[in-house]
């Protein structure tokens, strides 16, 4: 008989709460809401650069294929560049939106008002991962402004 009613009572779901810390439970939070992407300082098609190199400068381009519904990361792929000339021992290149290689995500961050991308991004020639993340690179990538050059070493003269 006592086991009968142990059972019901373990079977009985509980539906309140009387004890005394009943008045310090938490309500459920709202949803969390998502940003409105209308104020978002990235999107589709923009083209974002970074530069490195001991000696000489190099440069690596990537395009925004996609941004989150937060605005919080973008979709990224590397793009290509047409040449302009050269000057001394630099070749001019301007940055086209010719997306080639991997997929990759960064985070979406501002710096000084200006919005940049930060994370990991393939470097090498073919803009893909390579085995094990072996062409990975951690950088900083910042805007490039319609029509905008960059002076890259030229390979003869760099490391």
């Amino acid at each position: 008989m006592h086991r009968k009613i142990r059972m019901k009572g373990i079977s009985t779901p509980i539906n309140y709460y009387d004890g005394e810390d009943a008045n310090r439970l938490e309500p459920t939070p709202p949803p969390r809401q998502k940003k409105n992407r209308a104020g978002c300082p990235v999107k589709k098609g923009d083209i974002f650069h970074s530069s490195w190199g001991y000696d000489q400068t190099n440069y690596e381009y990537v395009i925004v294929e996609k941004v989150s519904p937060t605005c919080k990361t973008a979709i990224c792929r590397r793009t290509g560049h047409i040449h302009r000339g050269s000057t001394g021992q630099t070749n001019i290149q301007e940055p086209t939106p010719r997306p080639f290689g991997d997929t990759f995500r960064l985070h979406i961050q501002k710096y000084d008002n200006t919005p940049i991308l930060r994370g990991s991004y393939p470097f090498c020639h073919d803009g893909r991962r390579g085995e094990d993340n072996s062409c990975m690179r951690l950088g900083t990538l910042w805007p490039v402004r319609k029509g905008q050059t960059f002076h890259e070493t030229d390979p003869q003269f760099g490391h």
